[in-house]
């Protein structure tokens, strides 16, 4: 028997340079790392990747794999092979499906769905509504598969609402373990404007429906409420200026997304025969918007990106009031590694961002970077190898994208739990090899 499963060589991340090593896993784990090549008989197999670049598999924390629900748009199983194709070797599901998760039964029955269809590790939100028992959750704050608990704050896909703010605290107090964490949607709906006017196109109307001003407010409404309790909130896909500046003044971590961080209105009016494509919550906003939250990047006052992949049928899309989301769980690192080649992005940057952050945010030691004794999940890149984003080419059901034409550079192998899951462009996975988000 070989000391190592697999050796994987090529050029890592070491104190912000590439250098060329060995990466040793054995038993799904990275076992070693040197400079030396092992010799023929320490390993089962030898993959040499020459000059090409491996990075830590990312950590999306913020998906809608549309399960259960009428499985036409996604699933989990078709959400997570999507996933595994942009180089995300773990996912956060939310709650709001249908039914939602919302309590021990729904999360048990969910839990069943992912651990038979899920290709990457999975971990699911419970939603926490004005009605929620924390007694009834504790029996589950130990399983593998609880990531931690979602609480909206205003309308979204769902209609999930926390409107009793004063809850906020119960929940931190009561359900405080283990590395689990809330994730906010931060848009306090009582300033939502139900009338805009006619003027403008669909990308106008709903920033206007759904002002920075609602973000602003809901950012503060959550620090009043777990003042002393702030380490435990995630802010998620924060939009404005505004919105960041507040969010930064506490102890949350925040989140933002890629179509927050490469659209903003101008540009979708510009590119975007379909307004609606880009229809989300929240909105896409404006140029300045943008700008503050790429300084944010740089600054390290953003904590993680995550896709917020939330897919539609293109023909609701098209209808007369096209649902809000989009999907980009496959094309949220492949766009950013762009970014990287234009020189907009550090490549230690983005792999703090979507693999490390989000890691320490979920409170999973052992994940999120190449290093001894972390599980092996990681991804190859050729830098030099651009292509465009077509939803021909893509792996969502939904089979559209926002971002279609757009240059990228998508993974050439990803491997997770020391398994190659995707190489040249195929799928090598099989539907429940992922397990619980927390399982070691």
């Amino acid at each position: 028997m070989n000391l190592y499963d697999t050796v994987i060589q090529g050029r890592i991340l070491q104190d912000g340079k590439l250098v060329e090593r060995n990466i040793c896993i054995s038993d799904g784990r990275i076992s070693r790392i040197q400079v030396l090549e092992p010799s023929n008989g320490e390993y089962d197999s030898m993959r040499r990747m020459g000059r090409r670049i491996i990075l830590p598999g990312a950590l999306d924390l913020h998906t809608h794999m549309r399960e259960p629900g009428s499985g036409k748009e996604e699933d989990i199983s078709s959400g997570t092979a999507s996933a595994a194709f942009g180089g995300v070797c773990a996912v956060i599901d939310m709650p709001n499906t249908h039914p939602p998760t919302v309590d021990r039964k729904s999360f048990l029955e969910k839990k069943e769905r992912a651990g038979s269809s899920a290709h990457v590790d999975i971990g699911l939100n419970v939603a926490l509504l004005d009605g929620t028992d924390p007694a009834g959750l504790r029996t589950i704050l130990e399983d593998p598969y609880l990531a931690g608990f979602k609480v909206f704050l205003g309308e979204s896909t769902g209609s999930l609402v926390l409107r009793n703010h004063g809850r906020l605290m119960q929940f931190a107090r009561e359900l405080k373990a283990n590395g689990l964490f809330i994730s906010i949607h931060a848009e306090n709906g009582s300033l939502f404007r139900s009338r805009v006017g006619g003027g403008g196109d669909i990308l106008e109307r709903h920033l206007l429906r759904r002002p920075a001003e609602a973000e602003l407010s809901a950012v503060r409404i959550v620090y009043r409420e777990l003042k002393g309790n702030e380490d435990m909130v995630h802010f998620l896909h924060i939009s404005s200026a505004s919105g960041l500046e507040e969010a930064v003044r506490g102890n949350a971590t925040v989140e933002v997304t890629p179509h927050h961080l490469l659209l903003d209105v101008k540009k979708c009016q510009r590119s975007l025969e379909n307004g609606a494509l880009a229809k989300v919550n929240p909105p896409i906003r404006t140029s300045e918007d943008r700008a503050r939250l790429w300084q944010g990047i740089r600054s390290g006052e953003v904590s993680t990106i995550g896709s917020d992949h939330a897919p539609h049928l293109l023909e609701e899309k098209e209808g007369e009031d096209p649902p809000s989301g989009m999907p980009g769980v496959e094309t949220m690192v492949p766009l950013l590694l762009m970014e990287v080649k234009r020189r907009a992005l550090e490549l230690g940057k983005l792999q703090e961002l979507v693999s490390e952050g989000p890691a320490k945010r979920a409170g999973l030691p052992g994940r999120g970077a190449l290093m001894e004794g972390f599980i092996a999940d990681l991804f190859v890149i050729d830098m030099n190898r651009v292509g465009k984003v077509r939803a021909d080419d893509l792996h969502s059901r939904c089979g559209w994208s926002a971002y279609e034409g757009m240059e990228a550079i998508f993974p050439e192998m990803v491997m997770a739990r020391g398994d190659v899951i995707v190489e040249d462009e195929n799928l090598c996975s099989r539907p429940g090899r992922g397990r619980g988000l927390r399982e070691s």
